[in-house]
């Protein structure tokens, strides 16, 4: 029987991460880590309904859009992901976890250590107790018999000697896609975000940087860490890269979208992108009128990300939007916080791409979680 009980520690149970950061550290795609998190529903022609429930722990954000995955589900969820490398198929997984729950006991078992002790032995009885052929299958792709003593396969085995448990729960998981190089997320070290582990310094300021086509030496001298290693991290965030950074786009940011946070966060995504002070140096980029940036990073082939829809509101820069055939994306909401604009871009990255190599300017697209993208009206011409 399940016990009641989860971790209360607020540092597995605090919200840490948005389900597309998520998704991206443990290299999975968004929406396959928003199927795990939030089940899905969905009807086939025949008219019958399929419902699978989540699987992953989720928390209410403290905000709008806030951050909703604390540290045990980014556990949670890595370990589904090495069930799903293994190559077992996602609607047999979920009921070998829900197994996985009653007989080991705790609600969140994928992040308990007794995943790594008695995990393949529950899961072995899951198999031979089942009257479904399909779960005996599971199983098979999961747990092999060696020496008389069920263990994992090579490929969750290989995800779980990753995993560092303190107190019986998961404390630290060192991510796989960056080889050698030992980055690391740790409820206990920079808020769980990617860290390599011997400098302390996070993924993200490195890729940021390399974003910035700093070199390679220039950054790896700055914070004492090898080439290769700077490297390794330059390879894994390009093989995780989405939609933008395959598209070949070049994003210019208003000032509204600040200097660092927004920036930051879609450079680690893999967004191409120069902002106000890039271009125009910090002190003169105050001075720049929106007319002329609207002008000149359109002419350059730039699409213009914005913090609110103002820009189509004002009559003489939606002249420019016109008259240049400006594509523009600007967030629904004036008063978001950084890392919640920066999230609401990366939810729509798809759709962003998808428009900006679609459909010629002008227009200014509303980019908002719920719905997506939607034209909002320009001030010009006028009526």
């Amino acid at each position: 029987m399940v016990d009641g009980s989860v971790i209360d520690d607020p540092h597995y149970s605090t919200p840490l991460y948005h389900k597309t950061e998520a998704a991206h550290i443990i290299a999975v795609p968004p929406q396959t880590f928003r199927d795990w998190a939030v089940g899905y529903a969905y009807k086939r022609l025949d008219g019958s309904h399929v419902v699978s429930a989540p699987i992953v722990t989720t928390l209410e954000a403290t905000r709008p859009q806030g951050a909703s995955v604390p540290f045990v589900g980014l556990a949670e969820a890595y370990i589904v992901a090495a069930f799903k490398k293994s190559g077992v198929p996602m609607r047999r997984i979920r009921p070998a976890v829900l197994w996985l729950q009653d007989h080991i006991g705790l609600r969140q078992a994928l992040a308990s250590q007794r995943l790594q002790t008695d995990g393949a032995e529950v899961l072995w009885d899951f198999g031979r107790t089942s009257g479904d052929p399909a779960d005996q299958d599971l199983v098979d792709g999961l747990v092999v018999v060696r020496s008389g003593q069920q263990v994992f396969r090579p490929v969750v085995r290989d995800f779980l000697t990753m995993v560092t448990y303190e107190d019986g729960w998961t404390r630290r998981i060192q991510l796989p896609q960056y080889g050698k190089t030992e980055v690391v997320v740790d409820p206990w070290l920079n808020g769980g975000q990617p860290t390599v582990s011997r400098r302390g310094v996070r993924v993200a300021d490195i890729v940021s940087r390399l974003s910035a086509d700093e070199p390679l030496e220039d950054v790896a001298g700055d914070y004492g860490l090898t080439v290769p290693e700077v490297e390794a991290i330059r390879q894994a965030a390009l093989s995780m890269a989405g939609e933008a950074a395959e598209s070949g786009l070049r994003f210019f940011l208003d000032r509204g979208l600040g200097a660092y946070v927004v920036p930051r966060a879609l450079r680690v995504a893999g967004w191409m992108l120069e902002t106000m002070d890039e271009r125009y140096g910090a002190d003169q980029s105050q001075n720049i009128r929106d007319t002329q940036w609207i002008e000149e990073a359109t002419l350059t082939g730039d699409v213009l990300l914005c913090k609110d829809l103002a820009i189509a509101q004002n009559p003489l820069e939606a002249q420019v939007i016109y008259m240049t055939s400006a594509r523009v994306f600007g967030l629904s909401n004036a008063s978001l916080a950084g890392p919640v604009m920066a999230q609401w871009y990366l939810d729509n990255e798809a759709k962003i791409v998808d428009a900006a190599l679609g459909a010629a300017g002008p227009y200014v697209m509303a980019v908002n979680p719920a719905y997506g993208l939607r034209r909002a009206k320009l001030a010009y011409p006028p009526d």
